[in-house]
This record gives C-alpha cells, sequence and structure tokens, in this order.
C-alpha cells in the first residue's frame, strides 16, 4: 500500500468518526433541550397555579408552610442524643449553652405558635375590627424570651409594645393590623438571626471545654498508646537490622543496634563476631513484640472508647450548627413571608419561601 493511499484511507476514517460523533453529540443536545424544556414546562405550570388571583387576603399558605418547617426545625435542633458525650457536658459552658439552646427553641415554638393563631384568625368568622383586636391578643408571643447574660436585646420597650399594641386594635380590619405588626415581626427576626451567630460563637467555647475534659480523661492511657507505638517501631528497627546482619552481611548493623539498644549490646558484646551467630538478641526481641502487642490489645477498649467520644462530638458539633443555619434562613423566610402578607398578598402566596428554603437546604446541606 502507498504511502499517499494509507494517508487517504486515514483521513477517511476520521472524517466517518467526526460524522458519527457530530450525529451523537446533536442528539444529547436535543435530549437536553427537550429534558430542560420539560423542566421549564413543569416550572410553568407551577407558577400558574401559584399566581392564581382572586380577590380575597388568605394567610392560610403563610401559616401552614411557616409551622411546617419550623416545626421541622425546631425537632432538628434537639440533634444527636448524647451517649458517649453525656457525662462531659456538666461544664459551665456546655450548661450554658445547653440551656440557650432550649432558650432558642422555646422562641421559635412562639413563633410557630403565633403562625398557627393567624391562621385561625383568618380563617375565623369574625369581623374586621375584631380580627385586628384579637391579632393584638396574641402578636405579643413574637417578642422572643431573653436571657439576663445574652447581649442580645429585644430593642422594643414595653412602652413600645404596649403602643404597637394599641395601634393595632384601632385598625379596621386584618390586613392594616398585620402592617401595623410587621415592625415587631422584623425586630423578632433580627433578634433570633443575632442570637444564632451568638450561639455559634459560644458553641466554639463548649466544643474546647468538652475536648479538654476528654483529653484529660484519656490522657494516661493514650500517652501509654504512644509509648507502646514507639517502642514497638523501635522494636521492629532492630529486627531489620540483625536480618540485614545476617542476610546481606552488613558489618555495621550489629553496631547500629548495640548502639541503639543497652539490653541487646550487652548480649551482642560477648560475641566478637561482625555478623549475627546467635539467637539471644532476636528472642529477646520477639518477646517484646508480643508483650507489646500483648498491652495494646489490653488497652484497645480505652482507645476505641477515645475515638466513638470523639466522632460522637463531632457529630453533635455538626448537627447543631446545620439546624442553627437552616433555623437562621427560616427566621429570615418568615419576616419576608409575614411582609408580604401585611403587603395584601391574595391567596395563594405568590411566592411559596418555604420550598424554595427546603429546596436549598437539601442543595446544600
Amino acid at each position: 500500500m502507498s504511502g499517499a493511499t494509507a494517508k487517504q484511507q486515514l483521513l477517511l476514517r476520521l472524517a466517518t468518526l467526526l460524522a458519527a460523533t457530530s450525529v451523537v453529540f446533536s442528539a444529547g443536545c436535543a435530549n437536553m433541550q427537550k429534558t430542560t424544556s420539560q423542566v421549564a414546562d413543569e416550572w410553568s405550570d407551577d407558577a400558574r397555579a401559584a399566581v392564581t388571583p382572586t380577590t380575597r387576603l388568605n394567610m392560610a399558605p403563610f401559616a401552614q408552610h411557616l409551622v411546617k418547617l419550623i416545626a421541622d426545625i425546631q425537632f432538628g435542633l434537639s440533634g444527636v442524643k448524647p451517649v458517649y458525650t453525656r457525662q462531659y457536658l456538666d461544664g459551665p459552658e456546655a450548661a450554658e449553652f445547653i440551656e440557650s439552646m432550649q432558650e432558642f427553641k422555646r422562641n421559635l415554638a412562639r413563633i410557630i405558635a403565633y403562625s398557627g393563631r393567624v391562621i385561625s384568625l383568618a380563617r375565623s368568622n369574625l369581623d374586621g375590627p375584631k380580627r385586628a383586636n384579637a391579632l393584638a391578643d396574641f402578636v405579643d408571643v413574637v417578642r422572643p424570651l431573653e436571657r439576663g447574660n445574652s447581649d442580645i436585646k429585644f430593642k422594643y420597650t414595653e412602652e413600645d409594645l404596649q403602643n404597637i399594641l394599641a395601634r393595632i386594635r384601632k385598625q379596621e380590619n386584618l390586613l392594616n393590623a398585620l402592617q401595623v405588626a410587621q415592625p415587631m415581626v422584623v425586630e423578632a427576626a433580627r433578634f433570633l438571626r443575632d442570637r444564632v451567630d451568638e450561639l455559634k460563637k459560644n458553641r466554639l467555647k463548649v466544643e474546647m471545654e468538652v475536648e479538654k475534659q476528654i483529653e484529660d480523661d484519656y490522657l494516661d492511657v493514650l500517652n501509654y498508646s504512644e509509648t507502646l507505638k514507639r517502642r514497638q517501631r523501635h522494636n521492629f528497627e532492630l529486627i531489620n537490622l540483625m536480618v540485614a546482619s545476617v542476610e546481606k552481611g552488613d558489618k555495621s548493623a550489629l553496631d547500629k543496634v548495640a548502639e541503639a539498644d543497652v539490653q541487646l549490646a550487652a548480649i551482642l558484646k560477648t560475641s566478637n563476631s561482625t555478623v549475627l551467630t546467635d539467637e539471644k538478641p532476636v528472642l529477646l526481641v520477639t518477646r517484646r513484640l508480643e508483650l507489646i502487642d500483648k498491652h495494646k490489645r489490653f488497652i484497645a477498649g480505652d482507645i476505641e472508647q477515645f475515638h466513638k467520644v470523639l466522632q460522637e462530638l463531632e457529630t453533635l458539633i455538626d448537627g447543631s450548627d446545620k439546624a442553627l443555619q437552616k433555623a437562621k434562613v427560616a427566621v429570615i423566610l418568615w419576616s419576608k413571608a409575614h411582609a408580604r402578607l401585611a403587603a395584601g398578598e391574595t391567596d395563594p402566596a405568590k411566592f411559596d419561601f418555604m420550598s424554595v428554603a427546603k429546596f436549598a437546604f437539601d442543595l446544600i446541606l
């Protein structure tokens, strides 16, 4: 076959391959475009359903979605129940953090209670002024509980709150009443967001406190474990040197053994040979390794327990961080959803904050 003919055949095969690749690529793009279009159509259907106009204000979507999500997050804040770390959670930082978390969950419960009562009020048969008056009766529940040792404070004084409640009672309908209540909701959300950041900082103090207790508790067994490892490595090195002396005739190997180990040096001193001829050094090192292995197995249960404690601590910390972050996002969305209602959105809500939030949580966390 001539060089020109071979070159022509090669070009032909390349052209065929490129053509086939183009077909596959085009088909793949078409399928991808089809899939994207289907997703877009489904999203459009959902969007059209979500913005169907009505003539009445309906807060049911707000309360239903918020109650469900915040209840999920509150449950998540309970986290994994400590088993191995329970005994280390009695320090001052841990006790303070646990109490602060309990208070934070109670504050989320207050938001849940408010949202639930809003939906009940929206479905009631009361007229406008009575609905506004009823809102004033329970809107104060959004005011969070405050811990005395926290730097985060609710900015409205008791006098400010009473003025807001009085204004709510003067409104002619529920929509206007919600608008007057919105600043309280915004401030409650700000307070809870800042509390999340404060809790995260305090969590670091708890982690340091608990880790210190765990290390102190296991210090002796951990030190002994390291000692056994060092001795094991030392004796393995001696074995390797003695093997080199016998198998490779390394004349310097026994000198290194004598320099590294006093006990073996005394045994080797009786022999003038530069090559290992006595089995006593090997038997001695072998007995040492057997004893080390026995001791390692003796403390293996304690070492395993130590790692279980650390693993559980890591799980607790990770779960706490994720739950707090979810709670922070949920509170922000709750405030925004309330603002949309107060702005007069109709049934159903234009934008399902909670569904988007849950979708984001699933992707990110």
